[in-house]
């Protein structure tokens, strides 16, 4: 952004902004093209939820770095198991965030189990 100094960073958030309009516009304009319902508070939700996932999952995988001496890897180890965790539950209890419904989810785990 000219005149505010931001060099690299300034681009960086110039692009993301641009992108984000850009998406938003072309999925407005491919929704109301099929006539679909485009219902933009969803990209808050979920980026909010995904935020909240990954800050608990960090503070989680800290704490207990701290608490027990852990290496670096078993930190990561925990923080991503709990992202994995929170992230499912969200899709779970809102499912209509990604585009799904429960029944859906249920069927998706059921093909999932007799893999295993």
């Amino acid at each position: 952004v000219p005149g505010l100094g931001l060099g690299g960073a300034g681009l960086a958030i110039k692009l993301v902004v641009m992108t984000v309009v850009v998406v938003n516009l072309i999925s407005w304009w491919f929704c109301r093209t099929h006539k679909w319902n485009f219902d933009w508070t969803y990209q808050f939700q979920s980026l909010a939820g995904a935020v909240l996932a990954g800050g608990l999952s960090y503070l989680l995988g800290k704490g207990v770095g701290q608490q027990f001496d852990a290496p670096l890897f078993v930190e990561f180890t925990v923080a991503l198991i709990s992202y994995l965790v929170f992230i499912a539950s969200l899709a779970w209890n809102f499912p209509e965030v990604i585009g799904l419904r429960r029944q859906d989810l249920a069927h998706l785990f059921e093909r999932l189990k007799r893999l295993f």
